[in-house]
């Protein structure tokens, strides 16, 4: 039995697939299987998949049609046969001593959850890289006996399963799945994993893996009408985690519960903006989440400090004042230059990346 199952969904990523399997085979530590999943693969993908897999018997192939990135996980953890399961997206990377570092730390510390460092790397359209930043880990240390409540506002912090390694047996225990969200599944399955009463929770600095941000966008980019009617999904779970630990009156987790409430409004926001609704239209739904009282009571009292950033710490300061239409027209406008930004990457300009941050809403 191996002692990490890497678990790949793959879709439409054959001009990075191969960066992604060559950082699997570069490992120091031979310990590992990989689970590749084809998720209905239109391009060449499924073919390297099958050749990676007649290579090494380290790959492991499932064939599937197209159910996205939350079904072609729940395949791959269906399939795993290790101690531990790390997910890996096909168009990252990992560095190579990551599984000899994570098998080594897990041995000396009979870890449920080992979270760890990682680089992001930002991407023009036509490859070229035009910068990385250092990404630690929410938290570093060893933690024993029912250490989750305690680390509950960094653990509600920590939205990408990519940078943990999780015990499978734990997975299975808390019947931990991935949902058909399009946005954010990743973080509802990590809530899902940590509410449980893990015995021992690690955070490690090593930086272990590559996260490649490209020019051509993610999830968050697109519209999702779906959204529009079930915006807080992940604040909801959060704060139901914080409510069954009877952590609603501590200061602190309080401020995390507001800080993923006003996270999902952030993204709600940037949904509506994208969509082909009215400027009328837009500014309802925003005037309509602000009538939800958890949303309200999140943008009240969250401090304009823990903003990620000005152009946050401006919006924020709007919906305060229930300055709707103002945050409507100024996250529009947002959109609009970052979709003139892509198209001036793929042309051969590029613009500063303060002018335009790529998560801006």
């Amino acid at each position: 039995m191996p002692e990490i199952s890497m678990i790949v969904p793959v879709y439409n990523v054959e001009q990075y697939l191969p960066a992604a399997l060559d950082s699997l085979r570069a490992q120091t530590c031979p310990d590992w299987e990989a689970i590749l999943v084809d998720d209905g693969s239109p391009d060449g993908c499924g073919a390297l998949c099958d050749a990676a897999a007649r290579q090494d018997a380290r790959f492991r192939v499932i064939h599937q049609k197209n159910a996205g990135v939350g079904a072609a996980r729940n395949a791959g953890l269906a399939a795993a046969r290790g101690t531990y399961v790390q997910f890996l997206d096909s168009d990252d990377a990992l560095e190579p001593q990551m599984v000899e570092v994570l098998c080594r730390t897990a041995r000396q510390t009979d870890a449920d959850l080992i979270m760890f460092g990682g680089y992001e790397e930002h991407y023009a359209a036509d490859g070229t890289r035009t910068g990385c930043t250092d990404i630690a880990p929410v938290l570093e240390g060893v933690y024993r006996g029912d250490p989750c409540p305690q680390l509950f506002p960094q653990l509600s912090a920590m939205s990408l399963v990519t940078r943990q390694l999780f015990r499978r047996r734990c997975i299975e225990e808390g019947r931990c799945r991935f949902t058909d969200y399009k946005i954010a599944e990743d973080a509802l399955f990590f809530v899902s994993f940590y509410r449980q009463h893990l015995h021992c929770v690690v955070g490690i600095p090593d930086k272990l893996y590559r996260y490649k941000l490209r020019a051509s966008g993610s999830a968050s980019q697109s519209y999702h009408p779906e959204r529009l009617a079930d915006n807080f999904y992940l604040s909801d779970a959060v704060e139901a985690v914080a409510r069954d630990w009877g952590l609603n009156d501590d200061p602190a987790c309080r401020r995390a519960v507001n800080h993923s409430r006003v996270l999902d409004l952030q993204l709600g926001i940037k949904n509506v903006c994208l969509g082909p609704l009215s400027f009328r239209q837009r500014t309802a739904w925003l005037r309509q989440a602000l009538r939800i009282p958890a949303v309200r009571a999140a943008v009240g009292e969250m401090p304009l400090q823990d903003a990620r950033s000005c152009n946050d710490r401006i919006k924020l300061a709007l919906l305060k004042a229930r300055l709707c239409a103002v945050v409507v027209a100024l996250s529009s406008w947002n959109n609009r230059r970052s979709m003139r930004r892509r198209r001036d990457w793929r042309g051969g300009r590029c613009f500063p990346g303060w002018i335009f941050p790529s998560w801006a809403w």
